[in-house]
């Protein structure tokens, strides 16, 4: 980090605030970076969590909204629905942001790497037991006639 705001850790965590050491496929879980803000930047410091899979970016993501938080510890948790990752290995890029004037605080790169898995005898694989391709597979509504 920089004189503004510094990266102290990360984690993978259920709702209870519970460590976790992989995520399942159809549970929700949550990435959860703890950072310090040394000094009022002008406007919001905010938290990005860039996804990797493969080589390649998956999302980027922040909070929708944002204010200033004031000096010291802080936390921001990302929180991921059932079935939105595929099963696989991915990696998470942190950084913190402040847009006025634009400055990136810090950019955590290639530290912090979780695995999705699956119940290969879940039903809603129908029988299917190989590797479904693609970074996301979310659950979307369905209409057959």
């Amino acid at each position: 980090g920089d004189h503004v705001c510094r990266m102290l850790g990360a984690r993978m965590v259920d709702r209870s605030g519970e460590s976790l050491t992989f995520a399942s496929i159809d549970s929700e879980f949550g990435l959860e970076m703890t950072y310090v803000i040394l000094e009022a930047p002008n406007g919001p410091v905010i938290p990005n969590f860039h996804f990797f899979t493969g080589g390649q970016c998956a999302f980027i993501t922040t909070p929708r909204q944002v204010s200033s938080l004031p000096i010291g510890q802080h936390r921001a948790t990302v929180w991921l629905p059932p079935s939105l990752l595929n099963e696989g290995t991915y990696s998470v890029n942190f950084a913190a942001t402040t847009m006025i004037p634009q400055c990136i605080h810090f950019h955590v790169q290639d530290q912090f790497c979780f695995q999705v898995i699956e119940d290969l005898h879940d039903e809603a694989r129908h029988g299917y037991v190989h590797q479904v391709p693609g970074a996301v597979r979310p659950q979307l509504n369905w209409s057959l006639e």
